[in-house]
């Protein structure tokens, strides 16, 4: 899934935390259950066609247009106080992204210390990857972020 949809969901869950710790936990938690469900751009980059560099490179650009995303989205709803910055909207946001990032710096570094989280993210992700996904599923990732942003926009 996207950064932005998961960051819009961490926003909201933190918004509703006052605890960092507990907003980061479940902003993580969060991360997963969304990563457990198909959401189609699992097929967007056809793996097979890159050698691992042209792979890395590829992820880097990605997750950098998707990190402008949502520092976008965040500056938005936090400049017109749609939702007030406490540490448990930033840290449930960040919680919720966090995976995404540590899978990558391991993809990019090999760091030994971040390869239980990589496998933990393959693993939810690959829960129903025996299930043939139709490229259309796709509209969850659009459905998901337009809730959770009327959500914080109605709290």
């Amino acid at each position: 899934m996207f950064l932005t949809v998961h960051a819009s969901v961490g926003l909201y869950l933190g918004s509703q935390i006052s605890n960092p710790w507990l907003a980061f936990l479940i902003g993580y938690l969060s991360h997963l259950i969304l990563d457990f469900i198909p959401h189609g751009d699992e097929k967007i980059i056809d793996l097979t066609k890159y050698n691992e560099t042209q792979l890395k490179w590829k992820f880097f650009y990605a997750a950098a247009i998707d990190t402008f995303g949502v520092v976008i989205i965040f500056f938005l709803l936090t400049n017109k106080e749609v939702i007030i910055l406490t540490p448990g909207t930033l840290w449930g946001m960040l919680g919720s992204v966090a995976p995404d990032y540590l899978w990558g710096i391991y993809k990019i570094t090999r760091i030994v210390l971040l390869k239980p989280f990589h496998q933990i993210h393959n693993y939810f992700h690959r829960l129903l990857s025996s299930i043939e996904i139709p490229k259309y599923v796709i509209i969850i990732q659009p459905i998901v972020f337009i809730t959770f942003i009327l959500l914080i926009i109605n709290k």
